[in-house]
């Protein structure tokens, strides 16, 4: 079932990214919804996997109303410059404080990593992430944390259809709560953030694409897809590119690497 999950959820991320990004020439990203995810967890086990289908899909159709409405465009129209700045803020600083406070189970990877960064957004600041993954990979192959005897077996995804259950515990508990939490933490500050960077786009057409890919992937276990925020921001800086119109591209390579996550979500079984 996680499998199947990982493969519908990654699919349509990668649906949505290449296609949005790619027609309306706007860095457009889409994630799944990691607070959603948190609130099903706590849900567990006293709601069953059907009824939390079934609380996707009536999440995907009410977010679906709120797009073709357009009541997300009114709202952002009143909001100012410096509170969308402020809301990106809140989000990229409880993900900074996290990996300072991941440190405590690998200080030396974490400073290495950390030292990486600072100095590549020094001079080559547009490849900072790429020196920090190559540092981090090294640290870590120093420590044997990365197992090099397993023998490398790429497996094809199969995914695996489940019929939604529609209980009104269900829709109160996780649905409900799923779209409020969606549209607060990550559509309003993504979209917020493009309108930051001036990118002319209407939230109405973005949203119900995304609410259609989230009913579409739920049969298949998968969670709300909704827009990225933290990655967003990356490709909307300069650091992506130094030409706005060309930023795009960000959001299309985001989707393919999203697609090769969907082919081989499979992974071997322990022995």
């Amino acid at each position: 079932m996680i499998i199947s999950w990982i493969w519908a959820v990654s699919l349509g991320l990668a649906v949505g990214s290449i296609v949005l990004s790619l027609y309306y020439k706007v860095p457009i990203l889409l994630a799944w919804s990691i607070p959603g995810t948190a609130l099903l967890v706590s849900l567990f086990p006293n709601l069953s996997l059907n009824e939390a289908v079934g609380a996707y899909i009536v999440a995907g159709f009410i977010t679906l109303l709120i797009g073709i409405s357009g009541g997300l465009d009114k709202i952002l129209h009143h909001i100012p410059k410096s509170i969308a700045s402020g809301m990106m803020a809140g989000i990229l600083f409880d993900f900074g404080r996290g990996a300072f406070l991941a440190s405590a189970n690998s200080p030396l990877l974490a400073f290495a990593m950390l030292i990486s960064f600072l100095f590549a957004k020094r001079f080559t600041p547009r490849y900072a992430i790429v020196w920090v993954l190559f540092s981090g990979l090294v640290v870590a192959f120093y420590l044997g944390l990365i197992q090099t005897k397993q023998v490398l077996t790429i497996y094809i995804t199969e995914p695996i259809f489940i019929f939604p259950a529609f209980s009104v515990q269900a829709i109160l508990n996780l649905a409900i709560p799923l779209v409020l939490l969606n549209l607060t933490g990550q559509f309003l500050p993504s979209m917020a953030l493009a309108k930051t960077h001036k990118y002319a786009v209407s939230s109405r057409p973005i949203i119900t694409t995304v609410s259609i890919l989230s009913v579409l992937v739920a049969f298949f276990g998968g969670i709300s897809i909704v827009l990225a925020a933290v990655t967003s921001a990356l490709c909307m800086s300069k650091d992506c590119h130094d030409n706005p119109a060309k930023r795009y591209v960000g959001g299309v390579f985001d989707g393919v690497f999203y697609l090769v996550a969907a082919v081989l979500a499979k992974h071997p079984k322990k022995d």
